[in-house]
């Protein structure tokens, strides 16, 4: 209902190998998901050490570690195939539509940069707002109470990062600051911001 009613579901290999009892299906994966994602496993492969398996569409290329699926299409289509590997040639990321949404089955343990060029792809093609986050910065959005976009955000990493505000204005719910620009945040450090238009 939430792919038909305009949804997008993204799922990763391996999804449905048990059921809620702890048991593996006599069926073909994605288990019960098979016909909603429109693909069947069909066979794997496991990648040793850190070895990349390449992948590549028209959109977006990327690299599976590990863990990576042979895919057989049924009523999805391709977003990228294998252009290395055992399954060279075959897909590797498929979407199928489903009503007002669609849903998409990864075959493989991506990369963070891979699923970075993924996410990226569908959010620009669901015209989300993105925001561009250093590396070791977290940002959790909440619910505001406000006109503004409220969020959290936790710097992991012990040196100051920055977050682009795009113009906008900012304040900060901890220390009561705010102001225009970019927002700086301390080494481990917490703010609860609030982006206002």
């Amino acid at each position: 209902a939430y792919v038909d009613g305009g949804g997008t579901l993204v799922l990763a290999p391996r999804t449905s190998v048990k059921d809620r009892f702890n048991v593996t299906p006599e069926r073909a994966l994605p288990a019960w998901l098979d016909g909603l994602c429109g693909v069947r496993v069909l066979d794997y492969q496991s990648v040793v050490g850190d070895g990349e398996i390449p992948l590549e569409g028209p959109s977006f290329k990327g690299e599976f570690r590990g863990w990576y699926e042979e895919l057989e299409l049924d009523g999805a289509q391709a977003l990228a195939s294998y252009s290395g590997g055992v399954f060279a040639g075959s897909p590797a990321v498929a979407e199928r539509r489903v009503g007002e949404g669609r849903a998409l089955y990864v075959g493989g343990a991506a990369t963070l940069p891979t699923l970075e060029r993924l996410y990226r792809l569908l959010g620009g093609q669901l015209e989300l707002s993105m925001l561009e986050v250093p590396q070791g910065l977290e940002v959790v959005p909440l619910e505001g109470t406000g006109d503004g976009e409220l969020m959290v955000l936790l710097n992991h990493s012990d040196r100051e990062q920055r977050l682009a505000s795009k113009g906008r204005r900012w304040h900060d719910h901890l220390t009561g600051a705010g102001g225009g620009g970019a927002f700086a945040i301390g080494p481990y450090g917490v703010a609860v911001l609030e982006v206002v238009q």
